[in-house]
């Protein structure tokens, strides 16, 4: 199956306090983590980064496209995380059967886990999407919006995270992003599911952590510090 990447990298990072694409993890802007991890994958036929318009042209930006082996078709984002994933898949959807969606947010994306779940979009043609996700740890409850009211315990052994990479059929998801025009879903397999299709998750207990406040950024950087300045995710 031909392969399509988005990464997303579009967000005005409210809850991190200003953009945090070129935050400094290690050395390195937080963004170029991800992209050099799937730069040396040969798996895609065509690599889109959405970005905000006022960041295109930046010099930051620039210089981690000039570190990249393979060459990435730069677009600008869209008011939802939902558009944004639209205007990135835009660019492949017409010479890739299947487009991966990845947050630039997260640094160190499990590919393997990625690769599995293209896998299972190959031997099952009623699944139009799978994501990567992780096993929930904490106990969960089913608590009341008004009172705080625990309701009822949930089986956490049923329930998972989504992370990404998402991987989803790229016609379908075309047109479940524009259907939904990001007024509900908050990521594919919610889109997808709107249009009552059907999706898999593919658990993997990799390290696929999401920089979402300072405070993320901080561990991040004290993890990768602690293991080397040659640590690989």
């Amino acid at each position: 199956m031909t392969i399509g990447l988005v990464v997303v990298a579009a967000g005005s990072g409210t809850r991190f306090g200003g953009p945090k694409q070129f935050a400094d993890l290690g050395g390195k802007p937080l963004l170029q983590w991800c992209l050099e991890a799937f730069d040396s994958h040969d798996n895609f036929a065509g690599r889109v980064v959405v970005l905000r318009r006022d960041l295109i042209d930046s010099p930051e930006w620039k210089t981690i496209a000039a570190k990249l082996a393979n060459r990435v078709t730069v677009v600008s984002g869209g008011q939802t995380r939902a558009e944004s994933v639209r205007k990135g898949l835009e660019v492949l959807v017409t010479e890739c059967a299947v487009i991966a969606v990845h947050d630039g947010a997260r640094p160190f994306p499990p590919i393997g886990a990625m690769m599995d779940c293209v896998r299972r979009l190959d031997e099952n043609p009623n699944l139009m999407g799978a994501t990567v996700a992780a096993p929930v740890t904490d106990s969960l409850l089913h608590v009341s919006a008004e009172s705080g009211e625990i309701l009822k315990p949930v089986d956490r052994e049923a329930m998972r995270r989504a992370e990404t990479p998402q991987v989803s059929r790229s016609n379908e998801l075309h047109t479940a992003l524009t259907a939904s025009s990001g007024k509900v879903s908050t990521d594919d397999m919610q889109a997808l599911h709107l249009c009552g299709w059907r999706t898999a998750a593919v658990t993997h207990d990799g390290f696929n952590p999401k920089v979402t406040t300072p405070e993320d950024l901080a561990i991040l950087n004290a993890y990768v510090a602690e293991n080397g300045s040659t640590f690989k995710p």
